[in-house]
């Protein structure tokens, strides 16, 4: 028997329509996800700090969130969706921020991890630790085995990604299956197959492993030299296409077969940059993509209806405002098709096609505050605000349990993304795939805001900064701040029009945009010089960057070259050969372009007929 929603009809409609497992109503919301103009919001409010992790249940019923306030707590989404803010806070607290989550497909366990390196299992029946895992650095992501509950992969700051069993001792000797001289954001299990794991790199990339080959790189994705950093990856509910989050560039997506990627996901306000970010699938058939920006803006594109590789979405299906700060993580959950998303802000917001039942306890003129643009603060008005307060480090300080907004915290993160905005300019990284880490302050809001991190601007640099102490608009002295719950912000509404951080991007648009097509112009230049048809393919060949080009002769596009037939690769690295079937002589010519990049192989031809089709 249906078990009915308490309350009013309205309610037990909206409640049958998102719960009840006699209703297939997937198909209905994903027609309105793609005809809808706007979202209905509600705003999960119970962390004293950014939230810098969320992750649904598999059946949606739940979900876990943490953050700056070292809390891990559990949601009901049934109960949150009717306003009912009342999450169950896990009774370990991390020592330091939380940067990542996952909870197991039986609802029994989750796992957190974060700043201070260690993983801690939680019980959800008891709020109880089990386990602790010990890590030498920063935990930055977490991901279950989909077939496993046992399995976790960590993805660590010390550039590993290791598996921990929890059935073993937290002694054990970790499993390590891959190895870098950079950080691991990110690693994610395949949904099909759970020996497959995607990772994303501070200086790598998105790359493919394989469990039953630890520490080899199966496959590079995107270009395959150079510096290019990647924060989230994500794979579809098959396993077959894999987005990919990297700094200062669009979203991107890739086939789990190729290095070239399938689309990339423009916008003209889009930036990402300042923070770490995550992204995600969205529809029941992962028919869109998700991400935050540094805007303040939640992006949703349509992904391609075709696989032709080198689609180029210029603008976003949708876009959802409503946050008052940076977005750094965003989820949706297939079940009910809600979105969940958070960042800078002390809430979660849930974002539905589908109005939400009305709550008792809702302040209309506290919601249209909350759900209102802001004064955004230049790097002036923060530092005349730090000296004005006296707070030249922002505190982790939490014991006062304030859910409320924190217009220092917004300060500074309006101040650092117009900082990283102006210091950035294409040539800094040669218009390649980014990125030198001399101005990475992507950690959430740990890196320059603790005391002990060392980043944070002394007294000294602040007053030789400032030459003046006029208060910023929009800000308040001390002397003239009041108990009020309302965030301290200007409302002259040609102040909250008036967005720097908008402007900026704005001015960065060609540059950004030139170096997002750089990865596809990579290929386009060696067909170019290598004069190569458009049914003609390239292709990437290993992890240690070689490359190789199979040309197809003749009428029939299904030619190609046996791996034996193929010219050796030499480590010299001045040349760049393909190889091909000709119609004519049915044998291999290798084709010589002089000093394409630095980093391409030379292939050398080995045998005297092999040499004859050479071409200087």
């Amino acid at each position: 028997m249906e078990q009915r929603v308490t309350g009013n009809s309205t309610q037990y409609i909206w409640g049958r329509s998102y719960f009840s497992p006699n209703y297939d109503f997937r198909k209905i919301f994903y027609d309105k996800l793609l005809s809808a103009k706007t979202f209905y919001q509600r705003d999960l409010i119970a962390h004293f700090g950014c939230v810098n992790a969320i992750e649904f249940s598999k059946d949606g019923s739940q979900l876990v969130s943490g953050g700056d306030d070292r809390r891990v707590l559990l949601w009901d989404v049934q109960s949150a969706l009717r306003g009912e803010n009342s999450p169950v806070a896990m009774k370990t607290s991390h020592v330091s921020n939380i940067f990542c989550l996952a909870i197991d497909s039986r609802k029994e366990t989750i796992f957190s991890g974060g700043n201070d390196d260690q993983v801690i299992v939680h019980n959800i029946k008891t709020g109880e630790p089990v386990q602790y895992f010990l890590h030498h650095q920063s935990i930055y992501g977490i991901s279950m085995d989909p077939f496993n509950d046992n399995l976790i992969a960590i993805a660590c700051d010390d550039g590993k990604v290791v598996l921990h069993d929890i059935r073993e001792s937290s002694s054990t000797e970790h499993f390590v299956l891959a190895s870098s001289s950079s950080a691991f954001h990110s690693v994610y299990f395949n949904p099909s197959e759970s020996r497959l794991l995607a990772t994303a790199n501070a200086t790598e990339g998105a790359a493919l492993w394989d469990i039953r080959k630890p520490k080899q790189m199966l496959l590079r994705f995107g270009k395959q030299t150079g510096v290019q950093s990647c924060m989230s990856v994500r794979w579809d509910q098959m396993g077959s296409r894999l987005l990919a989050l990297r700094r200062r560039l669009p979203p991107v997506l890739y086939s789990v077969a190729s290095t070239k990627p399938i689309a990339q996901f423009d916008h003209a306000g889009y930036y990402n940059s300042c923070t770490m970010k995550s992204c995600s699938f969205g529809g029941d058939r992962d028919q869109f993509v998700l991400s935050g920006s540094d805007d303040f803006n939640l992006y949703i594109w349509k992904t391609p209806k075709t696989c032709a590789k080198g689609n180029w979405i210029k603008s976003a299906h949708m876009v959802l405002k409503g946050h008052r700060s940076i977005v750094n993580q965003v989820r949706y959950d297939p079940n009910t098709n809600i979105i969940a998303s958070s960042g800078v802000e002390k809430l979660i917001k849930f974002w539905s096609c589908s109005p939400y039942p009305p709550r008792d306890d809702d302040d209309d003129e506290e919601l249209a505050l909350r759900h209102s643009p802001r004064k955004v603060f230049t790097h002036e008005e923060y530092l005349r605000y730090v000296l004005m307060n006296g707070e030249f480090i922002i505190s982790h300080d939490y014991t006062n349990k304030s859910t409320n907004e924190d217009p220092r915290m917004m300060a500074f993160f309006d101040s650092l993304v117009q900082r990283e905005i102006e210091g950035w300019s294409s040539d800094n990284s040669n218009s390649s795939f980014v990125d030198d880490d001399s101005s990475d302050e992507s950690s959430s809001s740990e890196s320059e805001l603790d005391e002990n991190s060392g980043s944070s601007p002394s007294r000294t640099s602040i007053l030789e900064s400032i030459r003046t102490v006029k208060p910023p608009i929009g800000m308040v002295t001390p002397e003239r701040k009041t108990q009020s719950n309302v965030s301290e912000c200007s409302d002259d509404e040609s102040d909250k029009d008036h967005n720097p951080i908008v402007e900026l991007i704005a001015k960065k648009r060609s540059q950004l945009v030139k170096m997002a097509k750089n990865g596809q112009n990579e290929f386009h230049s060696v067909r170019k010089r290598l004069k190569l048809n458009k049914n003609d393919s390239i292709y990437s060949e290993d992890d240690s960057c070689r490359f190789n080009i199979k040309i197809r002769y003749g009428e029939s596009s299904n030619a190609s070259t046996s791996e034996s037939d193929r010219c050796p690769v030499s480590s010299n690295s001045n040349s760049y050969y393909a190889t091909g079937t000709k119609r004519r002589k049915n044998r291999v010519g290798c084709y010589k372009t002089k000093n394409f990049r630095k980093y391409v192989l030379r292939s050398r031809c080995e045998t005297e007929s092999d040499s004859e089709g050479c071409v200087n």
